[in-house]
């Protein structure tokens, strides 16, 4: 198990996309503006242009629609999109415990960050019909040295509505059911804590951030993605001279 991280997205300035339609859709926060491949199993190059060189170290795809077995390849450069190879042809699908994931994900994160400003991910849905992706994400992972304490865990979240009737039933009203997550860190640096606090001020709890509980790739990796917004930050607490605790929890964008 590793530790859990934190990823901030880091929006590019322009994309484009050799076969599909709405690649401006990749940049969009919400998941449902989705771009979508229009030549059937083909692959197609999504390059992303920074404007200028940016220290990351990891890729988000998130919510592949329609896919049965995508594939993915990353490369970069500082003044073109194929000048080192990222991350080799690979699943484009994060490893689940489901047989049937609602929704489905995936991460790679390189070694150590490196900056370039050209990025271009290589999507071959492999099947024989329209496949989607939601949203795209870049950032420099945020890992503290200790991971989160035990007691971390998620919980479902329904948006329809429910009104018991008179006679025993229910009224129904429809809505989406989506996860949340809620963890505590216990052994912060001051540093860490600098750095945490940092991405809240940027994100806030109306800007999406990317939580991953174990960015091990193993079964469960699919599940432990959450493209989401912060629910509510609770004051950290000292504990003692060198040490700050913080509980923390996100709600996904669905």
């Amino acid at each position: 198990m590793a530790n859990m991280l934190l990823v901030k997205p880091i929006v590019a300035g322009a994309v484009a996309a050799s076969t599909g339609a709405n690649a401006a859709n990749l940049l969009t926060p919400d998941p449902k503006e989705a771009w979508s491949s229009t030549a059937a199993g083909a692959a197609s190059n999504l390059d992303f242009d920074f404007g200028a060189g940016i220290s990351i170290d990891s890729v988000f795809i998130g919510f592949i629609g329609n896919a049965a077995a995508p594939t993915v390849s990353w490369t970069s450069g500082a003044a073109a999109y194929t000048t080192t190879n990222r991350l080799a042809t690979t699943s484009a699908l994060a490893p689940s415990r489901l047989a049937s994931p609602p929704r489905r994900h995936g991460f790679w994160r390189t070694a150590a960050p490196f900056s370039d400003r050209f990025h271009r991910l290589v999507f071959t849905p492999n099947v024989a019909a329209t496949v989607t992706i939601g949203i795209v994400v870049f950032g420099l992972a945020l890992q503290t040295t200790y991971n989160r304490e035990w007691g971390a865990g998620r919980r479902i979240i329904d948006t329809g509505e429910v009104e018991r009737l008179p006679g025993g039933g229910f009224g129904l009203g429809d809505g989406a059911v989506k996860g949340a997550f809620s963890w505590t860190w216990g052994d912060l640096t001051d540093a860490e804590v600098d750095a945490i606090y940092g991405v809240g001020l940027d994100r806030g709890t109306r800007r999406p951030i990317v939580v991953v509980e174990d960015p091990a790739d193993a079964a469960g990796l699919n599940e432990g993605l959450h493209y989401s917004l912060f629910d509510r930050f609770e004051p950290y607490e000292r504990q003692n001279p060198n040490l700050t605790r913080w509980s923390l929890s996100v709600e996904q964008w669905v």
